[in-house]
């Protein structure tokens, strides 16, 4: 048993060592968000490298060659797709952020004229009371405004990291043929007595990301094809650009579908009250789909994380590392977790 300044002692060197690994973090984050997207790219490829070096036409060629050869075609296509989709989709999805951003003022006072109606017909609220409601609707405008421009300068500004952007298909090329490479370089530093305990922490972890971001890839495209045609169908403006911030506010646990759906609601309101309820009913049924059938299909119950844990870990993320952060708080929480249950369960085995 330690004592009472041994434990004091101990706990005050994990904290420091805590802080210097998080600063360690900050200072290189714009490469982690480089590797942090190539190993997203990397998993959602994986499956069908796999496939392509399964398939009979290949004959007596050596797996590793097929795995070399799969892993440039199917990132080429990739590569293709999303070249061909940005062609054809970054220049509307540019100008509806545009518009939107020059309307938003406008928007905003149809808004509060919407909620003066409303209040004098059915509330009756003081006037104190109004001013504070109009004050609030003025500061939301405001700050979606900046919201906005901050959006389109960050783009903008990713498109001058050239070199940042031509690394991220590099790296997850090399991942895909050579991660068993990787790990055995990882575990030069493991001493050998603590081989099994690290094998299960990275299948563990594996598992958990794998899982999580493959699922939740697939899930958010779904989502945004699905409220783009909606909204398009209902005629609500910038369908695109608000089917994009409802994809991927999607993939941001417990929070994502009301910071994502709450917005494009509100602008269904500026159109008309009866919009913005068919939006709202839309938007209910698209929640009940993911939660019920999606969610299940594509990620399963392997991140098994309590709530509060979860905004915790994306709060720590957003903070750090911005939208990416976010997306990325719940699995890298889910391997933590993975990693703690294997380091002090029995025998080294998962809990």
């Amino acid at each position: 048993m330690l004592g009472r300044r041994e434990f004091f002692t101990v706990f005050l060197w994990r904290l420091i060592l805590i802080a210097g690994v998080a600063y360690f973090l900050w200072r290189i984050r714009s490469l982690l968000v480089v590797v942090v997207l190539a190993v997203i790219i990397y998993y959602c490829v994986a499956p069908f490298i796999k496939g392509l070096c399964r398939r009979k036409f290949w004959g007596r060629i050596k797996w590793n060659t097929r795995r070399v050869i799969s892993a440039i075609l199917v990132i080429f296509v990739f590569l293709g797709v999303v070249i061909a989709g940005s062609y054809f989709l970054v220049g509307p999805l540019v100008d509806e952020a545009r518009n939107l951003r020059v309307n938003i003022a406008q928007y905003t006072k149809v808004l509060i004229k919407f909620g003066e109606d409303i209040q004098q017909k059915f509330l009756g609220l003081p006037p104190y009371y109004q001013e504070i409601i109009a004050s609030e609707l003025s500061r939301i405008s405001e700050r979606l405004r900046e919201g906005l421009g901050v959006i389109l300068e960050k783009t903008a500004a990713a498109l001058g990291h050239i070199i940042e952007i031509f690394l991220i298909p590099i790296i997850a090329f090399y991942l895909a043929i050579g991660a068993k490479g990787l790990r055995r370089e990882l575990f030069i530093f493991i001493p050998r007595k603590h081989t099994r305990r690290a094998l299960l922490i990275l299948s563990a972890m594996d598992k958990a990301m794998r899982q999580y971001i493959v699922g939740q890839f697939i899930a958010c495209l779904i989502l945004w094809i699905t409220v783009w045609g909606g909204l398009a169908i209902m005629r609500i403006d910038f369908p695109l650009f608000l089917g994009v911030i409802a994809g991927v506010t999607r993939a941001i646990p417990v929070i994502g579908p009301i910071v994502g759906g709450a917005p494009i609601v509100l602008l269904a309101l500026v159109q008309s009250p009866i919009l913005a309820l068919y939006v709202l009913i839309f938007f209910s049924v698209l929640q009940f789909i993911d939660s019920k059938f999606i969610l299940p299909l594509f990620i399963g119950h392997y991140v098994r994380l309590h709530p509060v844990t979860i905004v915790i870990a994306i709060f720590i993320g957003g903070e750090f590392f911005g939208i990416l952060g976010m997306f990325m708080a719940t699995p890298v929480a889910a391997a933590v977790k993975s990693i703690f249950q294997v380091l002090y369960a029995p025998g080294g085995k998962t809990l």
